[in-house]
C-alpha cells in the first residue's frame, strides 16, 4: 500500500493540474481579451517571442495602436516571462494570459502563507478561497496586465520580510520581490520597501510566540533597495546598448509630467472626486468582504460602548450601595439615639 500523499503535495498537484487545464483552454479557443491594455501587452509579448532575446528589453508598440515607436510606458519586465513561454513553443498570442494565471496562483499561495504567520492554518487557507470569490477577481481572471504580477512580487517581498525575522536567508525573497516590482511597474516600486517597513512596525506591535529578531528583515529591505538601484542601472545600460537612447529619464519625466498635469488641473472638487473614487474602488475591489468588515467593525464599536456603559453603571451602583449606608448611619437621628440607649444600658 502506497503512503498517502502529503497535503502540501496534493495542493501543489491540484494547482498544477488547474494551470495545465487553463493553458490548454486558452490555446484551444485562441483567446483574445477585450480589455485594451491586456490586448496591447499580449501583442507586445507575442512579437517579442518571435524576436531575438537581446532586443526584448526595448519593445515597440505594435502597428495600429494609438502611438508608435518604443514602448516606454513601463519597464519591460512584465513581458519577459510571456515572451520566453512563447519562444518555447506555447502559442505566443496567449502566452501573456497563461503567465497571468501563474501569477494569480502563486499570489494566492503566498497570501495564504503570509496569513498563516498571523492566524491559524484553517483561517489562512480560507483566505485563499475568499479572495477567489471576489466579484472583481472574475473581471481580472483572464487578463495580461500588471495587477497580478505586481501583487505577486509585493506579497513575495512582504513574506520574505516576515520570514527573515526568524531566518535571515529569507531576505533573498525580499530582494527578489522588490526587484520584480521595479522591473514590472517602474517608479511605483518605491512603495515596496515602504510597505515592508510598515509591516515590520506593525509586527512589533503584535504579540507573538517565540523569539523573533528584525535584524534579518531590515537587512533584506536594505539589500532590496540596493538591488533595485543596481537593477535600474543595469536596465538603463542594456536599454542604451539596444537603442542608443535613455530609458529612465524619459520614463520618469513622462510619469511625473502626467501626475503634475493631473494635480494642477484638479482643485478642491477634483480632490474630493479622487477621494470618493478611490474609497469606492477600495470597497468594491474587496466586496463583499469589505462590507462585512465595516459591519463587523461597527458592531464591535456598539458592543464596546454598551459594555462600557454597563460596566460603568454596575461599578457606580456598587459604590453607591457601599457608601450610602455609611452616610445614612452618620446622618440618621434614629440611629444616633439607638446607639446612645445601647451605650447607657451597657
Amino acid at each position: 500500500m502506497r503512503p498517502p500523499i502529503p497535503s502540501l503535495s496534493r495542493g501543489a498537484l491540484a494547482w498544477v493540474l488547474a494551470l495545465a487545464a487553463g493553458w490548454a483552454a486558452l490555446a484551444a479557443v485562441d483567446y483574445r481579451a477585450r480589455d485594451p491594455d491586456s490586448r496591447l501587452y499580449a501583442e507586445i509579448s507575442a512579437r517579442m517571442a518571435e524576436a531575438p532575446a537581446p532586443g526584448w528589453i526595448a519593445p515597440d508598440f505594435p502597428p495600429g495602436w494609438y502611438i508608435s515607436g518604443p514602448f516606454r510606458e513601463h519597464p519591460a519586465g512584465l513581458f519577459f516571462p510571456a515572451a520566453a513561454l512563447g519562444a518555447l513553443g506555447y502559442p505566443p498570442a496567449q502566452a501573456a494570459y497563461a503567465m497571468n494565471a501563474v501569477y494569480q496562483v502563486l499570489g494566492i499561495v503566498l497570501l495564504q502563507r503570509l496569513a498563516a504567520t498571523l492566524v491559524p492554518g484553517l483561517e489562512a487557507r480560507a483566505l485563499g478561497w475568499l479572495i477567489q470569490l471576489l466579484p472583481i477577481a472574475f473581471t481580472f481572471r483572464i487578463r495580461a496586465n500588471h495587477e497580478a504580477a505586481l501583487l505577486l512580487f509585493l506579497l513575495a517581498a512582504l513574506y520574505g520580510t516576515e520570514r527573515a525575522r526568524r531566518q535571515s536567508r529569507w531576505a533573498l525573497l525580499t530582494v527578489a520581490g522588490l526587484v520584480g516590482l521595479l522591473l514590472v511597474k517602474g517608479i511605483l516600486a518605491v512603495f515596496g520597501p515602504a510597505l515592508c517597513v510598515l509591516w515590520l512596525v506593525a509586527r512589533r506591535l503584535t504579540p507573538e510566540r517565540g523569539e523573533a529578531s528584525d535584524r534579518g528583515a531590515w537587512l533584506g529591505i536594505v539589500a532590496g533597495g540596493a538591488a533595485m538601484a543596481a537593477a535600474a542601472a543595469a536596465y538603463e545600460l542594456l536599454y542604451r546598448e539596444a537603442t542608443g537612447e535613455p530609458f529612465w529619464s524619459f520614463y520618469v519625466a513622462r510619469q511625473l509630467g502626467v501626475a503634475t498635469a493631473t494635480g494642477a488641473a484638479s482643485g478642491l472638487i477634483g480632490k474630493l472626486y479622487n477621494l470618493v473614487f478611490y474609497v469606492g474602488r477600495l470597497l468594491w475591489f474587496a466586496f463583499p468582504w469589505s462590507v462585512l468588515l465595516v459591519v463587523a467593525f461597527w458592531r464591535r464599536r456598539v458592543q464596546s460602548a454598551l459594555t462600557w456603559r454597563t460596566t460603568g453603571w454596575w461599578s457606580t451602583s456598587r459604590q453607591c450601595r457601599s457608601v450610602l449606608p455609611v452616610k445614612c448611619a452618620r446622618r440618621s437621628p434614629q440611629s444616633s439615639r439607638a446607639a446612645t440607649r445601647r451605650s447607657t444600658s451597657a
